[in-house]
């Protein structure tokens, strides 16, 4: 992944994602990225993404989201390819233009659909002060479950210990995706981070709002 020191918090390390907002980074060129984050109680689905460094910012990879491995849920998994490239507007400030885009898998459904997924974030560095994202998404029905929908991205990334960050993250919107988690990221090495947190939906009158605990892991290839 693209690193340089001005970035304090991740200067040794990278994600692809904060728990579901983009972090930015890019992997390095040559380089591999692997990202696994499962719901552990409430839904029981698992998230994947492998990642691939083509150099000069750029990344391009797989994601399949939503397979669901204990619940009764039937909604077809998706098959998304995700491109993105990450750029430096000054030694502070950096920013990532990506897409996950692809089609449902058609376990239980004859059919398929298209899913695209898009976002413009932003990645604001403070130093001691911590790390703060904003951005703006747009997705379609088949990736927000109701219609398509433009809205805000937001996380923060703040520094407790040297290895241990407060880590939060929030998508807008009252769909399948407007969520806001919020947990622990351990930076175990260079390679290697855990994260742990619990996800509550946008829709606070919802008897569901609560969707569970989220716990992920991080491989970044050095």
């Amino acid at each position: 992944m693209l690193i340089i020191n001005t970035f304090s918090i991740t200067s040794a390390f990278a994600q692809q994602s904060l728990f579901n907002v983009p972090s930015v980074e890019t992997t390095e060129k040559n380089k591999y990225f692997f990202q696994e984050q499962v719901d552990l109680f409430s839904k029981g689905v698992a998230n994947t993404t492998l990642d691939y460094g083509l150099g000069q910012g750029w990344e391009t990879g797989l994601t399949i989201p939503g397979v669901n491995f204990y619940s009764g849920d039937q909604a077809d998994p998706m098959l998304l390819v995700n491109v993105q490239k990450g750029f430096y507007v000054n030694e502070s400030w950096k920013v990532g233009v990506g897409t996950q885009t692809g089609y449902t898998v058609p376990f239980h459904d004859s059919s398929t659909e298209f899913a695209t997924f898009n976002y413009w974030n932003n990645a604001f560095d403070l130093n001691d002060w911590g790390k703060y994202y904003l951005g703006v998404y747009s997705a379609n029905k088949a990736i927000t479950g109701n219609s398509a929908n433009t809205n805000f991205l937001a996380g923060v990334e703040l520094p407790f210990t040297q290895n241990v960050h407060i880590m939060a993250d929030y998508i807008g919107g009252k769909n399948d995706i407007g969520a806001t988690a919020i947990g622990l990221v351990w930076y175990a090495s260079k390679k290697w981070q855990f994260s742990a947190g619990g996800q509550f939906s946008n829709d606070h009158h919802s008897k569901d709002a609560f969707q569970g605990a989220i716990v992920e892991f991080t491989f970044v290839e050095q």
